[in-house]
């Protein structure tokens, strides 16, 4: 039943998958009537359902409705969720059955630049399913919604040992003058589409380590990465003003050559 203030609602779509946080999500972008970093996307959710133990999807099936998906809307976030297709309540799986649902949503406005709020929670670790973007994301929810009532735009989430991870929409990059660095996904970040790539061919150098907090404030920018956005500069960390990243514009320029220019008015994706 689902409760609304007094009201109380009869439902229950038979999906112990969406009841138990058992699948993966994919938050993928339209442009121009291409998802262009499908790829990338198609990589990841295979290795994430092989890793949770679920049956991939009919690829040839999907991959014709996504295209569908993004001539229909030449300009849109998709979301795609895969879950477990296990019908009834209880933990146990009685197969590997999986389900797929996509939804197209419209695209957020142009945001060059966000401000940050540090999170007070922190993200528990799990070595099992360091780097799946699962569908738990009970953590990140209570940070964004803290962080928008602090007048942020996302929260910095740290781990329980205090390091920097992520930021709550996307993927955290410290700008050492030119030299990129990120958090490991042993230690609580997402492996990210667009991170994944600007370590594997990026056009600047990326190290992938530990990034104590205090390390935060002695960078020279910092940078949030998501598949929607593409990159964005960080200027604000709680009261601490940042400078805008010296190599967003060289980051840009790159991803906007993978087919994923940044979201404008203007030219956005008609």
């Amino acid at each position: 039943m689902n409760a609304n203030n007094d009201q109380f609602e009869a439902h229950d779509d038979g999906f112990a998958g969406l009841a138990y946080a058992d699948g993966v999500f994919e938050t993928m972008r339209s442009h121009r009537g291409e998802i262009p970093l499908w790829p990338q996307h198609r990589t990841r959710l295979s290795a994430s359902l092989a890793r949770l133990g679920l049956d991939q999807p009919h690829w040839q099936r999907l991959e014709r409705h996504l295209q569908n998906l993004a001539r229909e809307h030449p300009g849109a976030v998709i979301k795609l969720t895969s879950y477990s297709a296990e019908a009834g309540r209880g933990y146990r799986r009685a197969s590997s059955l999986s389900r797929v649902r996509v939804r197209a949503h419209p695209l957020p406005a142009p945001q060059p630049c966000v401000k940050a709020c540090t999170a007070q929670l922190r993200l528990a670790r799990s070595a099992e399913l360091a780097g799946l973007k699962t569908l738990a994301r009970v953590e990140q929810r209570i940070a964004a919604t803290a962080a928008a009532e602090c007048g942020a735009d996302v929260a910095l989430l740290r781990n329980r040992d205090g390091d920097a991870v992520s930021f709550s929409h996307g993927n955290l990059f410290l700008d050492y003058g030119g030299q990129l660095c990120t958090a490991p996904l042993s230690h609580g970040a997402v492996a990210g589409v667009i991170r994944g790539m600007l370590i594997e061919r990026g056009p600047v150098p990326i190290r992938v380590r530990p990034i104590p907090y205090d390390q935060l404030f002695r960078a020279k920018s910092l940078l949030l990465t998501n598949a929607v956005r593409g990159v964005q500069s960080v200027t604000r960390l709680d009261s601490h003003a940042m400078q805008e990243g010296s190599v967003i514009a060289r980051l840009q320029d790159w991803l906007a050559t993978q087919g994923l220019p940044p979201i404008n008015d203007e030219f956005g994706d008609r």
